[in-house]
């Protein structure tokens, strides 16, 4: 997994609690460097661990990353011997694509139900 190394991802986390590593005799590294921004402070902290083709973060929507997806894809690829990836899709604006389907989404939604009624409910004046 040396390609992914400083390749930007940005994402968010969900989670509860604290997750430790435990020495299990087996060789893992941490998979990235977090930079924080809520608290002011720009200090790295690791997140998730890698070992060979095995990764496991809190970070959701890492793959939303043009960028890291394609690297990361590629580099599953050439480990299974599979020859690269031709698809038009590498350089798909993930983010771009997901806020479209999200306003299909919402027409449908207001194509559908008493949108005046549910502000009505909501005490939003119009």
């Amino acid at each position: 997994m040396a390609g992914l190394s400083n390749l930007p991802v940005s994402g968010y986390e969900i989670h509860m609690g604290r997750s430790e590593r435990r020495d299990s005799g087996t060789a893992c590294s941490s998979f990235a460097d977090i930079r924080e921004r809520t608290h002011g402070s720009d200090l790295p902290r690791p997140d998730g661990m890698l070992k060979d083709r095995v990764l496991g973060t809190y970070l959701h929507g890492i793959f939303d990353e043009s960028a890291f997806r394609t690297a990361f894809v590629r580099i599953l690829r050439k480990q299974k011997g599979l020859p690269p990836d031709k698809s038009q899709n590498s350089g798909l604006d993930y983010r771009a694509y997901r806020e479209q389907q999200y306003d299909k989404l919402a027409d449908v939604l207001r194509n559908c139900l008493d949108m005046e009624e549910i502000y009505r409910i909501m005490g939003i004046k119009r």
